[in-house]
């Protein structure tokens, strides 16, 4: 078990400089502040050793969180109040948050006042304006708000293992990443350019969800706070059965062991996330910045491995 704490000075920050040095005008600096705390546990058992059946497993887990305390001064010696990033300028660096933390609008409320299945924007603030027409069905928050940070707060593997007559060894790998929010732009990019006919909220809205239609207007009015998800998720991420053969059969290709090996990994996935896979980020080359655009996830696949030794 572990405990820690740590706070972290000088990390760099791109500073925009005077607007008179012309185009290009950031550089980085040693800056920020920034605190890291959390905890780490793990465990290891062997739970029953019989004569012909075993089992153990290993357990590890982590809670991390983290918070900027400082941004530091721009290039005039004014404090830097945030910095946006992502897509949409969907995130943050901002004093007093986790680090890349979702910041929008958020959608307040919504509701099919008139019972038709249909929700509509039609005379809500700053939307089209019909005289006569239905009441405001959605409203959204005047300002930006937190939503969630884009990193996990808690990791947790399994790693449970049976072992028959000391000859068959089956392993599975549970893994367990929660507390974080992604950016679906794909659905959001789907479904708000042009009424895509592959995003059925656009298509035909009365065959969908109050909330998913609700996503979709807030989209058109100046918000992707409803298509920041809850990107939790469990994943199976390895089975794989271990044969060793006795040693008669090893010698027999003058080998001192082998064994056989066939695994599966990314089995399945449990999330409530909409997208293919919680775990993409259409962004990794940025140190925050966390996206599913379009990104293809993670494929499934299948190895038989031979291990001979010599």
């Amino acid at each position: 078990y572990t405990a820690y704490a740590k706070r972290t000075t000088d990390d760099l920050v791109n500073v925009v400089l005077a607007p008179s040095l012309g185009a290009g005008n950031t550089r980085f600096q040693n800056l920020g502040q920034v605190r890291n705390y959390g905890q780490e546990v793990s465990v290891r058992a062997n739970v029953f050793d019989a004569s012909n059946v075993k089992f153990d497993f290993a357990a590890n887990g982590s809670f991390t969180k983290n918070r900027l305390d400082d941004l530091g001064r721009d290039g005039q010696g004014n404090p830097i109040p945030q910095i946006f990033l992502g897509f949409s300028s969907t995130q943050v660096i901002r004093n007093y948050l986790p680090l890349g933390g979702y910041f929008v609008r958020p959608i307040t409320s919504f509701s099919d006042l008139n019972g038709h299945g249909v929700i509509s924007r039609v005379n809500c603030k700053g939307q089209p304006v019909l005289v006569g027409g239905p009441a405001c069905e959605i409203t959204l928050g005047d300002t930006a708000e937190y939503a969630g940070t884009p990193f996990p707060t808690t990791e947790l593997t399994f790693t449970p293992a049976l072992t028959f007559f000391d000859k068959l060894r089956v392993t599975a790998l549970f893994d367990h990443r929660g507390g974080q929010k992604l950016y679906n732009n794909t659905r959001a990019f789907r479904c708000s350019n042009g009424g895509s006919q592959n995003c059925l909220d656009a298509a035909d809205a009365s065959r969908t969800s109050l909330a998913d239609q609700a996503h979709l207007l807030g989209a058109l009015m100046g918000t992707q706070g409803g298509y920041i998800e809850d990107a939790s998720y469990t994943k199976l991420r390895e089975v794989a059965v271990t044969l060793t053969a006795p040693q008669r059969v090893a010698s027999r290709v003058g080998a001192g062991s082998a064994s056989l090996t066939l695994a599966g990994r990314n089995l399945h996935t449990w999330t409530k996330y909409t997208g293919l896979d919680p775990e993409v980020n259409a962004l990794a080359q940025g140190n925050f910045a966390t996206a599913d655009f379009l990104t293809q996830p993670n494929i499934r696949s299948f190895t038989a491995r031979l291990n001979l030794t010599f």
